[in-house]
């Protein structure tokens, strides 16, 4: 996808290489743990791999296409390069998002084995 044609440009193009590379990374780290079943460290690698893949775009369309962030920047070359920058910004929050969910419930999981 970051070959193609993109409205940001080449802050875009490369946002979308780098979280498509951790996306690929995340999902070959957790595919040996799942082969030898150790669930909870594949478990957080498809987590993470989760946040890359799907739930990077919706937050990138918060930012970029914000409907009053939209209106107020037109189609001017400024408001292409805002569309790089809220790459950045989507992915980046998302992957934060992610790895404070894996801490958190790693601490609980924990907690529940200990109980057990």
């Amino acid at each position: 996808m970051a070959a193609g044609g993109t409205i940001g440009g080449w802050d875009e193009k490369a946002a979308i290489f780098v979280f498509g590379v951790c996306f690929l990374i995340a999902l070959a780290k957790g595919f040996p743990h799942a082969l030898r079943r150790d669930f909870s460290s594949h478990r957080e690698w498809m987590i993470r791999g989760y946040a890359m893949g799907l739930a990077g775009p919706p937050h990138v369309r918060l930012w970029g296409l914000f409907p009053p962030v939209a209106a107020l920047r037109g189609h001017t070359p400024q408001a292409q390069r805002f569309f790089g920058t809220a790459f950045w910004i989507g992915f980046i929050l998302t992957a934060l998002s992610a790895e404070l969910w894996i801490r958190y419930t790693r601490n609980r999981q924990l907690e529940v084995q200990l109980a057990a």
